[in-house]
């Protein structure tokens, strides 16, 4: 005759306790309310000169962005591009400059010498000087709202 093998109720197997559910909040680092394409108007761009476009946009501002100016001393291959130029109470030329961007002396005096080039140049068709910004990543949407208040009051 077979026993049948039965456990003393001491040594019983239980369950471990599960520990209490918790949401996943992984998204919680994220400061941006809004996803970012890297295109404004069809053409690559920086977060933040997407950001500041965005900030145009919501104010129904008229804008360019990456408007090419032919010189009459322009040599072949020189970059005489200007990131926005704003239709918005005058014509207003501005360059988006990231903090790691024009950091040398050698490019901080290239970039001197074709604004006052292209100020000269545009100031006779009526654009306003080259206003540059210096921003760095971590200016948030509402950073970019903010200036173009203070551009455009």
């Amino acid at each position: 005759m077979k026993r049948k093998a039965t456990l003393p109720k001491h040594y019983k197997y239980r369950l471990p306790a599960k520990p209490p559910k918790q949401p996943i909040d992984r998204l919680r680092d994220v400061k941006e309310k809004v996803a970012l394409t890297g295109f404004v108007r069809g053409q690559p761009a920086s977060s933040n000169e997407e950001k500041f476009a965005k900030s145009l946009d919501k104010k129904k501002y008229d804008y360019e962005f990456q408007k090419w100016i032919s010189t009459p001393f322009q040599i072949p291959g020189q970059d005489y591009e200007i990131d926005f130029v704003v239709y918005e109470m005058g014509i207003h030329p501005i360059e988006i400059d990231g903090s790691w961007v024009h950091k040398g002396a050698d490019a901080q005096e290239h970039d001197k010498v074709r604004d006052a080039l292209l100020d000269d140049m545009l100031g006779k068709a009526g654009y306003q000087k080259i206003r540059r910004v210096k921003v760095d990543q971590t200016w948030d949407q509402e950073r970019f709202d903010e200036l173009t208040e203070e551009i455009f009051g």
